[in-house]
């Protein structure tokens, strides 16, 4: 449930009194504005900021405390979505960006709000009328084929390009996290990684990768064309494939949220079809992209277990065995599509 704050009154990492007067000097309306935290967690801080008149933006800042700033670095998320406004590529205009943390402990950015409803649960799709869901999945294709062909150096992204592929840096990356494992998990997660990282097939021409493109990071219009991505934190340039895969295993592998069986599977060929005909890369690789796609999540899962174990999440939500489980079928998943 999102949580309000009228002007004077603080929310965590917000302080409104400063943050208004940043609007009247930024944004020319500080009218009565209001505030509702709208997202929480390891994420970046999220709040939708409302006028009297109810006009509406959105103000994103790195969560409270967080250490590992690289990975809450919202100036570089407002420059990519800056860039990409006039590209075709849907996202919400960018209004303003705080590089200093005088005025509420952390730089920030606002943008403006994007009516729509983000498509993290059935219940959303399911909302969406039979030719408005078919718009959803056509446009959920042809709309990661439009960040593909983004010209990097043209908007002025071609910085993104680092001379290591991204597929490799990322296997590297996480399997450093798994060199002292020696339980089951762990010693299949170190056997999969080093499949992966012999068959990584050669980067081609690298592209700009969203990095966690999903419908949980899309806002859709009610006519299901897409009206926003957002997310941008982890955006980086690659093989374009790596955005695919991830999508194909958020789709069709029973994670959090997926769409329900007889959502998914009739209509993951459709999306990719979708892909690929707006002018996406050439599929053929995807099953590799897919499995690499599980073991980066089954990676992730067993941090989020070792963390819940540890105490360090405070009071556990979740049966430790439950949580256990969920690496485990994910490198199961990751293996089979290697066979």
């Amino acid at each position: 449930m999102n949580r309000e704050s009228p002007q004077g009154h603080n929310l965590p990492g917000l302080d409104t009194d400063r943050v208004v007067s940043w609007f009247a000097r930024h944004v020319g309306d500080d009218c009565g504005l209001t505030f509702s935290l709208v997202a929480n967690g390891r994420s970046n801080l999220t709040y939708t900021a409302t006028a009297e008149s109810g006009r509406r933006w959105i103000l994103r800042r790195p969560p409270v405390g967080a250490v590992h700033t690289s990975a809450h670095d919202v100036g570089r998320e407002h420059r990519i979505m800056a860039a990409l406004y006039n590209t075709g590529v849907p996202v919400p205009r960018m209004v303003g960006y705080c590089a200093g943390d005088d005025v509420t402990g952390a730089p920030f950015y606002v943008m403006e709000f994007v009516d729509g409803v983000v498509m993290d649960e059935d219940a959303a799709i399911e909302a969406l009328a039979g030719p408005a869901r078919e718009r959803f999945l056509q446009e959920l294709g042809s709309t990661l084929a439009r960040i593909h062909s983004v010209d990097l150096a043209e908007v002025g992204l071609g910085d993104l390009v680092k001379p290591y592929p991204l597929v490799r840096r990322q296997l590297r990356r996480w399997n450093s996290q798994l060199q002292d494992r020696t339980d089951p998990t762990g010693m299949l997660l170190r056997e999969l990684h080093d499949r992966l990282k012999t068959d990584a097939p050669d980067q081609d021409e690298p592209v700009l990768v969203h990095g966690d493109y999903r419908p949980g990071n899309v806002i859709v219009a009610p006519d299901g064309s897409i009206a926003a991505v957002l997310d941008w934190e982890l955006t980086a340039a690659g093989d374009g494939l790596a955005d695919l895969g991830w999508l194909a295993a958020w789709w069709s592998g029973g994670l959090e949220w997926t769409p329900a069986p007889h959502l998914a599977s009739p209509s993951l060929p459709r999306l990719l079809d979708a892909y690929a005909a707006a002018g996406g890369l050439d599929i053929e690789r995807l099953p590799y992209y897919q499995a690499f796609a599980y073991w980066r999540l089954a990676c992730i899962g067993l941090g989020v277990y070792e963390r819940y174990a540890s105490g360090a999440m405070g009071e556990q939500t979740q049966e430790l065995d439950e949580l256990l489980n969920k690496p485990e079928r994910f490198a199961q998943m990751a293996l089979s599509l290697l066979q």
